[in-house]
């Protein structure tokens, strides 16, 4: 109770204070997911306040995580929420994350345009990574067996993958391709016939995309779908809380749609003058 107690004043007098970032420049670490969104961003600096230089290296939420709590990065992208684990490690080493949602986003099963299924359920979904089902025409397909693809681990999209699909055990079927990232699932279905994965909105181009119980992608209903995150450590100050601004107002707000994301408020934007 005493070292809770410790913590609790802890957050509370580092988040009055805030923590500043090296002025001009702030860099930006996590999620593929995320990484359309704070493009988008960056590009608007660019535009419109090139004296605050915004990097981004999209190599996946657990990493950015880890760069927050490792003091190697100002904002960390994550499209899941931080692990309790993580949070312990962060405050061990005198970081206290603060999180903001900046969108939704839901996670389509994808599979090559020539494919001719249109719907899949939840079971069948575990039956294919667990590998019970190993043949597309288990399915009404072709006969021809299904290549699933996976994430790794530091993924925040395997992670809501493993948590609402497997009910969070990892994969046991063999014929899989492992692949970095949402770009990286997006081309082994664009160029598979027999390949299936899961990617974010962002990434649903040049793919076919099947309904997961008989739902729609655009319903409401669809069963597969998470918040997205950023996290600086303590309140942001400076040019990261400037960066921070633009990802929670009208800059984030017009990123979020251009991706195709879903907004966490009611966002009329008019975004004409945003280049994107």
């Amino acid at each position: 109770m005493t070292q809770t107690r410790v913590w609790l004043v802890g957050l509370l007098a580092l988040a009055l204070c805030g923590f500043a970032a090296m002025t001009g420049e702030v860099q930006i670490n996590g999620s593929t997911t995320v990484g359309p969104i704070a493009t988008l961003v960056q590009q608007w600096f660019i535009s419109n306040n090139p004296d605050i230089v915004v990097t981004i290296s999209a190599t996946g939420s657990g990493t950015g995580i880890a760069a927050l709590i490792n003091g190697t990065t100002d904002i960390a992208m994550h499209s899941r929420p931080m692990k309790n684990a993580e949070f312990g490690k962060a405050v061990e080493n005198g970081v206290f994350p603060v999180i903001y949602t900046i969108a939704r986003d839901k996670i389509a099963v994808a599979v090559h345009p020539s494919n001719p299924v249109d719907t899949i359920t939840l079971e069948q979904l575990y039956g294919i990574w667990m590998g019970t089902i190993t043949n597309w025409s288990e399915l009404g397909g072709n006969d021809e067996p299904i290549l699933f693809g996976s994430r790794d681990t530091s993924s925040g999209t395997y992670g809501v993958w493993t948590d609402i699909v497997l009910d969070d055990a990892d994969y046991t079927g063999t014929n899989v391709a492992v692949v970095a990232g949402n770009p990286e699932m997006q081309e082994l279905v664009r160029n598979n016939t027999n390949a299936i994965g899961y990617v974010g909105l962002a990434f649903v181009e040049g793919v076919k995309i099947i309904m997961v119980d008989g739902i729609e992608l655009t319903s409401s209903a669809y069963p597969i779908g998470r918040a997205l995150f950023i996290s600086t450590n303590g309140l942001p100050t400076g040019d990261v809380a400037t960066v921070v601004d633009a990802f929670m107002g009208r800059v984030g707000g017009c990123a979020t749609l251009a991706e195709k994301f879903i907004s966490v408020w009611p966002c009329a934007c008019d975004c004409s003058d945003m280049g994107f």
